[in-house]
């Protein structure tokens, strides 16, 4: 898994990582896209002059947040490098793109196959290229989309404005913060190191990095900034990275319930603003708000999102309640209200029927959704969270490298991230008692690039 810098070769591989699962179309086109930000100006066909964006709204600076990272570590380069997509002014990071299908497994058969079988296809349509150029896709000829070909032919270098009726829809931001994700959890997986830690370093690493999601959220400026963590953490939550592992099942239902009370705060901060509506500035409300809705079915069979108390919605004087393990019934309420048409998720029309099944679910009076109500009690879980659970993952590395942990109200953070480690911290967890990290790629980390599964 050697370090990679934009736009340059590889340094020495580094020692043979887990395979990787194979990824969806829709991943690796997903993958291309942050490259193709980072390297080169967007062509006059990849982005017309009717690009669909947001304006975005001014907001209140605020004070600079600690740093939640190790210098050097690949976190700490991944965040500086989607810090620069969103204010080097190469392209709108809040445009909405197209991609070919969603970046998750979404219940196809075909969805999932190997790198090298992907390589394969990728000759075979460079040989029917040189063919002749008048010759159409086969799948443009049957009148289905284009085939993923990484942007060839097919919807992923497009926008929302060159097929609106497309459903699967990212801004530029999500989509990079998507792919950066899987990295985070790279780095998190001893592994892919040759390394034996502790049982779950990697399921912590993955809360670890749903952690550090939440903490982009509030660190956010703008609601264009916090809708790219909501599009990025409801398409990740639906990948097979995220925590059903860890041996504290009370910190996972905690952080699950959490993660669903940040995204109906989104939802309600867009009621309360005027952006809730199919024809607004939020062009894929439609499918985030569906992939969102169908993450509770997908949890449940894992014993998760499955029980909770009964809450008040709002106010007690609005006699509103609801539970917050079944936060799809508000995600399908909203839709209703606003009528927004939900799209994208394989199993949709299942969970929407099981949803309608539970009868009508309450939402917040809009006289109550006031800016500081938390009406959805997101604010107050997310306090009760860091003082309950802060500290956890700094802990549990422990286990790994023996260093001190954090502060108990820290989350987050960078500490199962084993490129923050020390060399004698990476040995005594080496399997051969050696550092898996070479003086070049250690250097190439200190310069700024990322680790990949090569």
């Amino acid at each position: 898994m050697p370090p990679k810098r934009r736009g340059t070769s590889t340094a020495k591989a580094a020692p043979a990582a887990k395979k990787s699962r194979p990824s969806t179309d829709a991943e690796s086109a997903a993958a291309a896209e942050p490259e193709t930000v980072e390297t080169s100006e967007p062509t006059a066909a990849q982005q017309p002059a009717s690009a669909t964006t947001a304006k975005p709204k001014p907001a209140p600076k605020k004070k600079a947040a600690a740093s939640r990272w190790t210098i050097p570590s690949c976190s700490a380069n991944i965040a500086n490098e989607y810090k620069r997509l969103l204010t080097d002014g190469k392209e709108d990071p809040f445009v909405f793109a197209l991609m070919c299908d969603a970046p998750f497994s979404n219940g196809d058969s075909d969805d999932e196959w190997e790198d090298e079988d992907h390589d394969d296809e990728e000759d075979e349509e460079d040989e029917d290229e040189d063919e002749g150029d008048n010759k159409k896709d086969k799948n443009q000829e049957d009148g289905d989309k284009p085939k993923c070909d990484g942007g060839k032919k097919c919807y992923c270098t497009q926008l929302y404005d060159d097929h609106p009726e497309h459903p699967y829809v990212m801004t530029r931001a999500a989509k990079s913060m998507f792919v950066d994700l899987r990295s985070h959890c790279e780095v998190r997986d001893p592994d892919n190191f040759r390394m034996y830690t502790f049982n779950d370093h990697s399921a912590y690493g993955a809360l670890q990095v749903l952690e550090n999601l939440i903490l982009d959220y509030e660190e956010a400026d703008s609601w264009q900034e916090r809708w790219a963590v909501c599009e990025a953490m409801g398409s990740f939550l639906k990948t097979d990275y995220v925590l059903t592992s860890i041996d504290d099942g009370f910190q996972a239902m905690a952080i699950w319930k959490l993660m669903g009370r940040l995204f109906l705060s989104q939802l309600a901060e867009f009621e309360r603003d005027g952006l809730l509506t199919k024809d607004g500035p939020v062009k894929n409300l439609g499918f985030i708000m569906a992939v969102w809705m169908t993450i509770p079915s997908d949890m449940r069979p894992y014993g998760i999102l499955d029980d909770s108390s009964i809450e008040s919605l709002g106010p007690a004087k609005d006699k509103k309640k609801w539970t917050p393990h079944s936060f799809d019934e508000q995600i399908l309420a909203y839709a209703r209200k606003y009528d927004i048409d939900l799209k994208g998720p394989h199993n949709l029309d299942d969970v929407i029927q099981e949803v309608e099944g539970e009868g009508e679910a309450d939402l917040p009076k809009p006289e109550s959704n006031t800016e500081k109500a938390d009406v959805f009690g997101y604010k107050k879980d997310l306090t009760k969270y860091k003082q309950k659970h802060g500290g956890g993952t700094s802990f549990m590395s422990t286990f790994g490298r023996g260093s001190q942990r954090a502060p108990k109200s820290v989350i987050g953070g960078d500490s199962l991230d084993i490129t923050s480690w020390t060399s004698a911290e990476r040995k005594k967890a080496a399997f051969n008692k050696k550092d898996p990290l070479s003086a070049k790629e250690l250097q190439m980390i200190r310069e700024g690039c990322v680790m990949s599964q090569g």
